[in-house]
């Protein structure tokens, strides 16, 4: 429902993870939550997404033998991929 849920805790605070929620909450106009999803929201989650510097933004398909949405990666996913490698292209020398 055009909300992206992502823990502020216990998580190490990296640029590309700022990066993406810049995207998410600038041009790509996602309402950003921060606080932590529970297993139980996670099973009912349209679709998932890691970032990592080596990663960039990595589709979650599954956890443990749970698809996540239809268990490919989904629109937000891929419009976020898209807008961090835009944004990469400009912003790296």
């Amino acid at each position: 429902d055009g909300r992206l849920i992502t823990t502020a805790t216990e998580i190490l605070e990296g640029i590309t993870r700022r990066v993406v929620l810049n995207l998410a909450r600038g041009p790509l106009g996602l309402k950003v939550e921060e606080r932590p999803p529970t297993l139980a929201e996670l099973a009912h989650f349209d679709e998932a997404f890691l970032t990592s510097t080596t990663k960039e933004v990595l589709p979650v398909l599954r956890v443990d033998d749970t698809p996540i949405g239809a268990g490919t990666p989904g629109p937000v996913t891929r419009r976020l991929i898209d807008a961090f490698h835009h944004y990469i292209t400009i912003y790296t020398p």
